[in-house]
């Protein structure tokens, strides 16, 4: 329906062999785009599905150029997290290959949130999945020291402490 409706958002096959689905990117100037800024794929996350908490329908943000129901970008940059997380450790070549995307994926969103103010304190998300999503964030740092982060998931207040010689200015380099 988006597809149709919006030429930024298009369709295109999965790459796993034996799937009959397609998934659903976004880039501002469409489909034949090329370049800066990357494409995004676009998730359809529903409660209760992929480990997602429930939330209350009013932290849905409708507040966007479509118009369409977004996740708080909390819920979806911790998703990202255990998605990377999954990757890493899986057994499965092609899965574990797709953890590189993710990694990026990852540091880009945890500045991005950060940027526009994104906190812990106060969020609607339980508890427990919080307190995972730590446990995933200190891994993400451990095996990405030189992806300077650190100062980023302090700020939205998932880990409590910067180290000597973390450099904010390299974030990202």
């Amino acid at each position: 329906m988006m597809a149709e409706e919006n030429p930024c958002f298009y369709l295109i096959p999965a790459k796993t062999t034996g799937v009959n689905w397609k998934l659903l990117w976004y880039h501002p100037d469409g489909e034949s785009s090329t370049g800066y800024p990357a494409p995004i794929k676009i998730d359809i996350l529903v409660p209760g599905s992929a480990e997602l908490p429930s939330f209350k329908p009013r932290r849905i943000d409708y507040h966007n150029e479509h118009v369409l129901p977004a996740a708080p970008l909390l819920l979806v940059l911790l998703h990202k997290v255990l998605g990377w997380w999954r990757r890493m450790n899986s057994p499965d070549k092609h899965h574990y290959q797709k953890h590189w995307q993710d990694a990026r994926d990852v540091a880009n969103l945890v500045v991005l949130a950060s940027q526009l103010g994104v906190r812990i304190d106060g969020h609607v998300l339980p508890d427990n999945f919080i307190d995972s999503a730590r446990e995933y964030v200190n891994e993400f740092m451990a095996a990405y020291p030189k992806v300077q982060t650190r100062y980023y998931w302090r700020r939205i207040g998932l880990i409590s402490h910067i180290y000597p010689g973390i450099s904010i200015r390299n974030a990202l380099m």
